[in-house]
Parts: structure tokens; sequence; C-alpha cells
């Protein structure tokens, strides 16, 4: 905590209409309008310059923070290509598609999707959403395995595929509203968590 005396001699130096100094000692110091307002703009001087030096240290930091942002991101897309690869390489390998739930990866496949196109549509770097393309596409591919090892290929499996691929064509392509998309961002975090 500031000193009274201190904190009054610091708004005599904002405030520079203030007639007496109030600094503690054995009497007031009387200072001219003209110095008052000198120590005034030196202090304000002397303030921008330690932002700017704040700032450059700031910038500095960002530049580290921005790389390990980066390179995070990254790692984290390469982890998410072998998520669901143990299961794919099960399925294919069995030939089976038991125990695998349909409707799960469908969720999964539009909860990816709408994370994705949401980031993508707002201009984010790919490092900060990319896990979600390769967990979306990876959900697309076991839903499509599924599919066929239980023998469930109909006119609603491909419909609901050609659906799909519309509404990612329309986000793409920016034909959904910003609401639209916020929307989808929250049915994403709702399905997914």
């Amino acid at each position: 905590m500031t000193p009274p005396g201190l904190q009054k001699s610091a708004s005599a130096a904002v405030f520079p209409s203030t007639a007496v100094s109030s600094l503690p000692g054995p009497r007031a110091i009387h200072a001219p309008t003209r110095l008052r307002t000198s120590l005034f703009c030196a202090s304000v001087g002397a303030g921008v310059a330690s932002a700017g030096a704040e700032v450059a240290q700031i910038a500095e930091t960002s530049s580290l923070a921005l790389g390990f942002a980066k390179f995070s991101g990254t790692a984290m897309t390469a982890g998410a290509a072998l998520l669901f690869s143990p299961i794919i390489y099960t399925m294919v390998r069995n030939r089976s598609g038991d125990g695998i739930s349909r409707f799960t990866f469908w969720l999964q496949l539009i909860g990816f999707s709408a994370v994705f196109l949401y980031n993508a549509s707002k201009g984010f770097p790919i490092a900060a959403y990319g896990e979600n393309i390769s967990l979306a596409v990876q959900s697309l591919i076991i839903l499509i395995l599924a599919t066929l090892f239980q023998r469930k290929v109909n006119l609603a499996f491909f419909a609901g595929l050609a659906a799909y691929f519309t509404w990612v064509g329309l986000c793409l392509f920016g034909f959904l509203s910003p609401a639209a998309l916020s929307v989808m961002q929250i049915f994403a975090t709702v399905v997914l968590t």
C-alpha cells in the first residue's frame, strides 16, 4: 500500500491545479504551475516509455507463446489422427461392425464438423482446430464401415450423407449466418461433452 503522503503527491502531479504539494516533510513546498505541468508531462512520458517497454516484452513473450501454441496444435492434430485408428483397423481386419453404434458416430461426425466449420468460418488458424477435421474424417470412415459391415446401406444412409455434405458446403462457402454458426458451436459442445 502506498503511504498517504505519496498518494497525495501523485494526485498533485495528475491534477496540476493543486497549489501546494503535500510531500511529507517539515514544511509544504510551493511549486509554480509551470513546474508542476513539466513534472506531469515528464511523468506521462516516463509512463509511455514504460508501457512501450512492457509491450515489447509482451510481444517477445507472445512470439514464444504463439510458437508453442502452433506446435501444440500440430501435435494435437497428429495425435487425433491416431485416436480412432485402432477402431478402424479392427473393423477392417475383422470385416465386422459389431458393437459400433452408428448413431454415436453420426453425432460425433456432426459435432466435430461443427467445431471445425465454426473455426474455419471465423478465420482461425488451422492449428487451432485441425484435430477436429481429423476426428470428423475418422468418424465418417467408421460410420461408412459400420454401415457396410452391418449391411445397413439404404436410401436413408445416402440421404444422410448428402445432407451432411450439403451442410458442410454451405458452411465452407459462407451461406450460413454467424448466428447459425454459433448455434452449431453450442450443439457441438453439448454433443461432444
